[in-house]
């Protein structure tokens, strides 16, 4: 109602609000060649992002969705694209569509979420084709789950109160890559936990006296 009184030409940009309970989050991580045709194609879900529902991917699951791979292919193949390029979308449940949320012209944090049965990611698969090898294909590995350590449980709390749920998640994931933990290297996740811990630690009492004064506040309030 209020964009009504702008004029033509207002010059800003409305971006369209999605309901979490009517939207699901999926990801789409591809490399492209120079004539915009993808040697790469990995697609998933997202389960949980912090900030919860607009932030980074905390959770998510390798998905095979050929719809979605299709229409990533043919938007890049009109605009020109070449190279690595992680997608967001959002699937809109009201009207089967899906709305880009984010375009980013390189690899996705979470890349290492997307491998075929070769063993090919977005990465190796662009250092390959630069390097005139062949880029080996194969199925991707279904099933398949990312999380970052150091914000899902705080995510998976914030989504347990917010009621949303993914239902193209799998029940159980097959096997599991973890953002900051490697049996051979230790010190990335050392340097994490120094970091992050004790701000995590302060951000889930603050969750949690926000939701006892949420209780007492109901409580006195059916008191009345």
């Amino acid at each position: 109602m209020l964009a009504r009184g702008w004029g033509e030409h207002p010059g800003v940009i409305l971006q369209e609000y999605l309901p979490r309970e009517d939207a699901e989050d999926w990801i789409v991580h591809a490399y492209f060649d120079a004539d915009s045709s993808a040697l790469a194609m990995f697609t998933g879900v997202k389960v949980r992002s912090w900030p919860p529902h607009a932030g980074m991917t905390a959770n998510a699951y390798v998905v095979g969705n050929p719809e979605l791979a299709e229409l990533a292919g043919q938007f890049i193949k009109r605009i020109g694209f070449s190279g690595v390029v992680d997608l967001d979308l959002r699937f809109d449940r009201r009207d089967g569509r899906y709305k880009l949320l984010d375009f980013n012209p390189r690899m996705g944090a979470q890349f290492r979420l997307f491998e075929n049965e070769a063993g090919v990611d977005v990465v190796r698969a662009q250092h390959l084709h630069l390097t005139g090898r062949k880029v080996p294909e194969g199925e991707q590995r279904a099933g398949h789950r990312y999380v970052v350590e150091n914000i899902d449980l705080a995510a998976l709390l914030a989504y347990r109160r917010s009621g949303y749920t993914t239902p193209h998640a799998p029940v159980r994931a097959g096997s599991t890559v973890l953002a900051w933990v490697a049996a051979d290297d230790m010190v990335p996740v050392a340097m994490m936990m120094a970091r992050f811990v004790r701000p995590g630690a302060k951000h889930l009492y603050q969750m949690w006296r926000g939701g006892r004064a949420t209780r007492r506040g109901g409580g006195s309030g059916s008191a009345k």
